[in-house]
């Protein structure tokens, strides 16, 4: 299975140091994930203090990589996160709430993982790509 830093052209992301770059607009722009955004247990320990506050989760720029590649490449990618961030949400229950991924470019097949994102996997939400179809946020960055 091709993984999201495995795709080559834009949009892509690659490993930065501990965290990811995120390329986009056709590799004219790019935009750094510090790896605080990756390790939920830090995010959950910073939220302590706050009694009140849950940590949710959404994919933020990972959806526009999968909207851009072929939905049989697509439709595994989220998946599998759809179902860590599941396993997360049950290990971290009333702390952490997931939003799934789901790839647009198939109708279809969008609205079968929306499915199983919620009814399957008990996800709070889904989460919509920012990212137009040709792959740019604005008009042409």
């Amino acid at each position: 299975m091709e993984r999201i830093g495995d795709v080559v052209r834009y949009p892509r992301s690659e490993r930065a140091g501990d965290g990811y770059r995120y390329y986009y607009n056709g590799g004219k722009l790019s935009m750094d994930l510090p790896p605080v955004r990756f390790d939920l247990p830090q995010g959950l320990a910073d939220s302590a203090a706050v009694p009140d506050v849950a940590v949710i989760c959404t994919t933020g720029v990972v959806s526009g990589l999968l909207g851009r590649l072929p939905i049989t490449q697509a439709a595994p990618i989220a998946r599998e996160y759809n179902e860590q961030l599941a396993k997360a949400q049950a290990k971290y229950p009333g702390r952490f709430y997931g939003t799934a991924n789901i790839p647009l470019n198939d109708t279809g097949q969008a609205i079968a993982m929306v499915d199983e994102a919620v009814k399957e996997f008990g996800l709070a939400g889904v989460n919509l790509a920012a990212v137009t179809a040709d792959g740019f946020t604005d008009a042409r960055g």
